[in-house]
């Protein structure tokens, strides 16, 4: 059984999540849109909600910014590999 692709995307910028919103559905995407992280948080935390890709802008207004939105997003929502673990480790410290 087929299930439509669904994709996150935020920014704070209206023009911009407008525009990627309209071609991730003009190209068959299933796009749900928040203008900050803290709106995006509560999204991802919709158990009936499985997404395939979050799209995130980095520096945003609110108590979240784009990188403490991936690392604070449920383990449903967490990206895996090198790119997450690096984002983890720069939130931490660890590297620059």
């Amino acid at each position: 059984m087929f299930r439509e692709r669904t994709i996150l995307v935020v920014d704070d910028e209206p023009d911009i999540l407008e525009l990627a919103s309209a071609h991730l559905k003009e190209a068959g995407y299933r796009s749900l849109s928040a203008a900050n992280a803290d709106i995006a948080f509560i999204i991802l935390n919709q158990p009936a909600i499985a997404f395939d890709l979050l799209i995130t802008d980095i520096i945003m207004p609110g108590t979240l910014d784009g990188v403490s939105l991936v690392v604070e997003a449920p383990p449903s929502a967490q990206p895996s590999g090198h790119l997450y673990d690096r984002v983890r480790r720069h939130r931490r410290g660890s590297i620059s």
